[in-house]
C-alpha cells in the first residue's frame, strides 16, 4: 500500500492510502477500482483510550464516500510505537458524528464546528496484533471488503438516509371535534380517510432536529396519509365456534402513535386483508368488521368459499364470531366480532362452491379453476345439480318412456344415456352418465325405471370460450350406446 500524506491538515485526514490492484483478477472484474481510504493518525503517550477531535474534522471523515479510519498510536513515553489501534468510521460512528453536527448547526454553531469537540473512544477490540505495516494493511482491507466500489455505493446510500429513521418531515396541525379525531386515528391506521384540519405547518427534519423555516404553511385544508406501513404481517382466523378450525386469511396489522395521546375509549388498532378490514377497540372490548368483495374478480374456489362463508356470518344479526390474530407460532391475540343484518344471503352460493370443490378435485383441476361471485349468483343452480349428479344422486332425474312396438321384450335392462354440464368460472365441466335399471310398466303404456342407479361414463372439461364440436359429443354417445347394446340392454339416448 502507498500512503500519500496531506501537506496541510485542514481536510480532516493525514493520508490517502492507496492499495494496488488485486493480481490475477478475471476479465469480468478488470474494471473494478483499486481500494483506497482516508486515514488520520493520532499519536498519544497516555493510555486513556480516548481523544477529543474537532467536529469539522470528524464531519469530513464521516461524509467522504471513501472508507475512513482513525489510527491511534500509543508510545508510552518511548521512541517506538508500542500499540496501534484502528477505528473504522463505520455507519454507527458516522451516525453519532452527524447527529452531533446537526445539533450544533441547529444551535447556530455551523461556523464554529472547528472549535467544537467530540470525544472519540477506542478499545482493545481495535488493537492490531502487532505493530506492523502488514497488520495495518490487513485491518484496513478487511473493513473495506473485497469490493471497493460496492463499499463506496453503500456508504453513499447510507449518507442519503441517515437521520431519517423517524421520518423526513414533521407536520403540525389542529383539528376539531370527536369525529375528526376518530377519522384521524383511522387514517393513521392506514384506512382511506381524510380529515379537515386548521393551521398546517410542515418542517423538514433530520436526526430529530427541525429546520427553522417551514416547508409548508397553510391556514387549513384536508389531511390524507398515503402508504402507511403496517406494524406486522399476520393471519386472521374467523370461527363461528370456539373449537372450529375456521377460515384463515393473510393480513396486515396496523397500530398508531396517536393512541398515546387520546382517551382509552378511542384507542384502536386495524387489521386489513384483501377482502376485509377490522377496527379493534381493546378498551371497549369490541371490534367492527366490514367485508368487500369485487363480484367480477376471479378467485380460487377455496378462497371464494372462505370469503363467502365469513361474509355470511358477518351478515347475520347477532352472530358471534371468534377471531384469532396470529402473528407467529407463539403469539396471537383473540377478540370477538358481532354480526349485523346485511339483508343479503349467500347460502345458496356457498352450497354451490362447497359441492363443486370436490368435483373439480376429481377432475384434477383444483389449481386451474377460478370463479367470480357473479358466476356463482347466475349459475349456482346448475352447479349444484351437476355436483349432485356427480355424487350419484339421481332423485331429480325423471325418466318415463313408451315402446314403439308393444310386442318388444322389455325384460332386458334399460340404459338411459344423458349428459350434464355446468359453467364453473373459467371452465365448463361436463359428464356423460347412464341411468340404469329395470322397466316398470305404469298406466297407459308408460314405463319408468325401478332399482335404478346413476353411472358415470365419461367426463369432459374445456376452458370458457373454447368450442366443443357436436360431432365429438355424438361420437361419445354412440360409443356408450354400442357398449350397452352389446350387453343386450335397451338403450335410450336422452337429448
Amino acid at each position: 500500500m502507498v500512503a500519500n500524506k496531506s501537506l496541510v491538515d485542514k481536510m480532516g485526514w493525514d493520508f490517502i492510502v492507496e492499495f494496488p490492484f488485486v493480481p490475477g483478477c478475471s476479465l469480468i472484474d478488470v474494471h473494478k477500482s483499486a481500494a483506497e481510504c482516508k486515514v488520520q493518525v493520532k499519536a498519544t503517550r497516555g493510555r486513556s483510550k480516548k481523544i477529543d477531535i474537532s467536529l469539522s474534522n470528524l464531519r469530513r471523515l464521516a461524509t467522504t464516500p471513501s472508507p475512513a479510519f482513525y489510527v491511534f498510536i500509543e508510545f508510552d513515553g518511548k521512541e517506538e510505537a508500542q500499540r496501534i489501534y484502528v477505528l473504522h468510521v463505520d455507519e454507527s460512528l458516522a451516525f453519532k458524528i452527524l447527529k452531533r453536527v446537526y445539533k450544533e448547526i441547529d444551535a447556530g454553531n455551523e461556523d464554529r464546528l472547528h472549535k467544537r469537540k467530540m470525544t472519540i473512544r477506542y478499545s482493545e477490540e481495535h488493537r492490531l496484533e502487532s505493530v506492523s505495516g502488514k497488520d495495518l494493511k490487513d485491518k484496513l482491507l478487511g473493513d473495506i471488503g473485497g469490493d471497493f466500489s460496492a463499499y463506496v455505493e453503500k456508504k453513499k446510500e447510507y449518507l442519503q438516509s441517515a437521520g431519517f429513521e423517524s421520518g423526513k418531515v414533521t407536520i403540525d396541525f389542529q383539528t376539531n371535534g370527536v369525529e375528526s379525531v376518530k377519522s384521524l386515528i383511522e387514517m393513521s391506521l392506514g384506512a382511506d380517510r381524510e380529515v379537515d384540519v386548521d393551521k398546517i405547518t410542515g418542517f423538514k427534519k433530520r436526526f430529530g432536529y427541525k429546520e427553522k423555516d417551514p416547508m409548508l404553511d397553510s391556514q387549513g385544508g384536508k389531511l390524507k396519509m398515503q402508504d402507511v406501513k403496517p406494524a406486522a404481517q399476520c393471519r386472521l382466523v374467523f370461527k363461528d365456534k370456539k373449537i372450529a378450525p375456521g377460515f384463515s386469511f393473510p393480513c396486515k396489522f396496523f397500530t398508531t402513535p396517536i393512541n398515546q395521546f387520546v382517551p382509552d375509549e378511542m384507542k384502536a388498532a386495524r387489521v386489513e386483508g384483501e377482502f376485509f378490514e377490522v377496527f379493534i377497540y381493546p378498551h371497549l372490548g369490541k371490534a367492527n368488521c366490514s367485508f368487500s368483495l369485487d363480484a367480477e374478480k376471479f378467485l380460487s374456489l377455496s378462497d371464494l368459499y372462505s370469503v363467502l362463508s365469513v361474509m355470511q356470518w358477518v351478515g347475520e344479526d347477532g352472530k358471534l364470531l371468534y377471531c384469532d390474530l396470529v402473528f407467529d407460532a407463539e403469539s396471537k391475540m383473540g377478540f370477538n366480532v358481532c354480526g349485523k343484518e346485511m339483508g343479503v344471503s349467500y347460502l345458496k352460493e356457498i352450497e354451490a362452491v362447497r359441492k363443486i370443490i370436490s368435483v373439480v378435485a376429481d377432475f384434477g383441476l383444483s389449481s386451474e379453476v377460478s370463479a367470480r361471485l357473479v358466476d356463482l349468483v347466475e349459475y349456482k343452480d346448475h352447479i349444484i345439480e351437476f355436483a349432485e349428479y356427480w355424487s350419484g344422486n339421481d332423485r331429480d332425474i325423471n325418466v318415463e318412456f313408451r315402446l314403439n312396438d308393444e310386442s318388444l321384450d322389455i325384460d332386458a335392462p334399460v340404459v338411459c344415456v344423458l349428459i350434464s354440464t355446468a359453467p364453473v368460472g373459467n371452465y365448463k365441466l361436463g359428464a356423460f352418465y347412464t341411468l340404469q335399471g329395470e322397466a316398470c310398466k305404469k298406466d297407459n303404456g308408460v314405463y319408468a325405471l325401478k332399482d335404478r342407479r346413476l353411472v358415470l361414463e365419461e367426463k369432459m372439461a374445456v376452458k370458457q370460450g373454447e368450442a366443443v364440436k357436436q360431432e365429438d359429443l355424438d361420437e361419445e354417445k354412440r360409443r356408450i350406446e354400442e357398449k350397452y347394446h352389446k350387453q343386450g340392454c335397451h338403450v335410450i339416448v336422452i337429448e
